[in-house]
C-alpha cells in the first residue's frame, strides 16, 4: 500500500467513524491511530487520541478541516478517487475488515 493509500484509507475511516459512531469505534479507532503515525499526521494522531480518550462516543468529532485533524480537504492530499477494485490488495484487505459501511465510502462497491 503506497502513501496515497494510506492517507485515502485513514480520510474513510474518519469518515465511516463520522458515519457510525455506534459499534467497533475502538479498532477502527485504533487502525486510523496506527495509520496517522505512520504517515507522521501529528494532527490527526492528536485528534484521535483525544477522540478515544472521550470514550470514542461521537464520530462528528473528525468532521472538521484536515489542518484540525479531521478528513475535510484530505481529497486534495491523496488525489485518489474513491474507488474500490483498482486498489492494492492489503488497502482492499484492511478496507474489508475495518469499514462498516463499505458501500458508503467507495463509488464503485457494487462491482467489488
Amino acid at each position: 500500500m503506497d502513501r496515497n493509500e494510506k492517507i485515502l484509507l485513514l480520510q474513510l475511516l474518519l469518515l465511516d467513524i463520522r458515519g457510525n459512531w455506534g459499534w467497533e469505534n475502538k479498532s477502527r479507532s485504533l487502525k486510523a491511530q496506527e495509520l496517522a503515525d505512520e504517515l507522521g499526521f501529528e494532527a490527526h494522531a492528536e485528534h484521535i487520541r483525544e477522540y478515544r480518550e472521550w470514550g470514542e462516543e461521537d464520530g462528528r468529532h473528525f468532521r472538521t478541516s484536515v489542518n484540525n485533524g479531521g478528513y475535510e480537504g484530505m481529497d486534495d492530499w491523496h488525489g485518489l478517487k474513491h474507488t474500490f477494485t483498482d486498489k492494492s490488495d492489503e488497502f482492499k484487505a484492511i478496507a474489508k475488515e475495518y469499514l462498516t459501511f463499505p458501500e458508503y465510502r467507495f463509488d464503485d462497491w457494487k462491482s467489488a
